[in-house]
């Protein structure tokens, strides 16, 4: 079903409801496990719409046909679920060619781990938007569709969050998805880096537990790429107890660090309008009112965006999915520069000075005795040499043999 640290979870537990106002009652039990029963191939996911599943890397059957709003929370151990994701990669392949304006395909991070009050869906389940009546620490990772794509940061008690991407209420530039290549990054067009009407690869890596709080999101297809982050509170949250965003973010690590669910879910409003704060431009007044400037403000000319209003209800039946979910370690930094102290550097220095002086002399003989050869006289018969060579020799011979007469 999916890599889960090298291994194959073994479920995907399915919640209840996905609302508090879900009319329809779901049994709370594996939509997919090692049997591969629902699942389609072992490594695609496919995530119907109206549903919102938790990933267990364990599951021995418990929750098997067994229905909530028995009173009974028992049959799923959240702590099977818990990933510590500091130092870590995850990595999909996601298709959303099904899910156009008013349809939210999500994958998200949530502290059910350590939640235990139950919740009115009928589980455990818990985020910062108390959806079904219980809060914790959330991290959206992806809410999307063709149109749009957003990640944000809550601590518990900020519902609004800290948004990056490309979406309604994401306005400072740097805070947008961003494309070496491309002026669109993100959208159902062959213009943007990524074509939202195929399948493309998202690889979402987190900051070391050592280090402050953040992660980053790159997405790619066919060679082309659009990134954005580092992804976390770059002011105070809007809401909750916070009063700077060091401290939200240190809130945040410490949630990371303690292990989060991985949490999967698909829905939509009533009406396409409803997903507005995700993928439709700023409305007039909110242009006119606080100087709304979304990416979609911006490029006007983009002719898939969505209606700032729009009632009829969003087609998002058809499933999306996802494939080879994975999690690995992060690519190694760089290594740092190598310190060196004044007396190290004096040193270097010395040892280079001296090195060079060899080198300088080494050369200057070797050119000072390729010189000489160049300028010595050709070379004369044996006889002729050694009378030139050596001419006070000849004379001594020539006395000698004077003397001899």
């Amino acid at each position: 079903m999916a890599r889960w640290d090298g291994q194959i979870a073994e479920a995907l537990v399915r919640s209840q409801k996905n609302t508090k106002d879900d009319e329809e009652e779901v049994t709370l039990a594996p939509i997919c496990n090692t049997v591969q029963d629902k699942c389609g191939s072992e490594d695609k996911l496919s995530i119907p719409f109206n549903t919102r599943s938790y990933f267990q890397a364990k599951y021995n059957g418990s929750c098997d046909a067994t229905p909530f709003g028995t009173g009974t929370y028992e049959c799923v151990d959240y702590d099977q679920g818990a990933l510590r994701l500091g130092g870590q990669t995850l990595s999909f392949e996601v298709d959303l060619s099904n899910d156009g304006c008013g349809c939210n395909a999500a994958l998200y991070l949530v502290s059910m781990p350590q939640s235990h009050d139950e919740s009115i869906c009928h589980d455990r389940y818990c985020d910062a938007n108390n959806v079904c009546g219980v809060r914790c620490t959330e991290l959206d990772l992806m809410e999307a569709n063709q149109i749009a794509w957003v990640s944000t940061v809550h601590v518990a008690d900020d519902g609004s969050g800290q948004g990056f991407g490309y979406a309604h209420y994401v306005f400072p530039p740097e805070h947008r998805l961003s494309s070496p290549t491309h002026e669109c990054a993100y959208g159902p067009s062959a213009t943007c880096a990524i074509d939202t009407r195929s399948a493309f690869v998202a690889a979402i890596s987190f900051s070391a537990p050592e280090e402050l709080f953040s992660y980053t999101v790159e997405i790619s297809q066919g060679g082309r790429s659009a990134r954005l982050g580092p992804v976390r509170y770059v002011d105070k949250p809007q809401m909750g107890q916070y009063q700077t965003a060091v401290e939200a973010n240190a809130a945040l690590r410490a949630s990371l660090d303690a292990g989060m669910t991985l949490v999967v879910s698909h829905w939509a409003g009533p009406k396409k309008e409803s997903m507005g704060w995700l993928d439709s431009p700023c409305k007039p007044d909110e242009i006119t009112g606080w100087a709304c400037t979304d990416v979609f403000v911006e490029h006007s000319e983009w002719e898939w965006l969505c209606p700032v209003e729009d009632a009829t209800p969003p087609s998002c039946h058809n499933p999306f999915t996802l494939t080879d979910v994975a999690i690995h370690p992060n690519p190694a930094p760089p290594p740092p520069p190598i310190a060196m102290t004044t007396a190290d550097l004096m040193a270097n220095v010395a040892i280079g000075t001296s090195f060079g002086v060899l080198i300088g002399v080494v050369l200057g003989y070797m050119l000072g005795a390729r010189f000489g050869a160049q300028q010595r006289p050709p070379k004369a018969e044996a006889g002729e040499e050694e009378l030139e060579m050596c001419p006070v020799a000849a004379e001594e011979d020539n006395m000698e043999s004077e003397r001899e007469i």
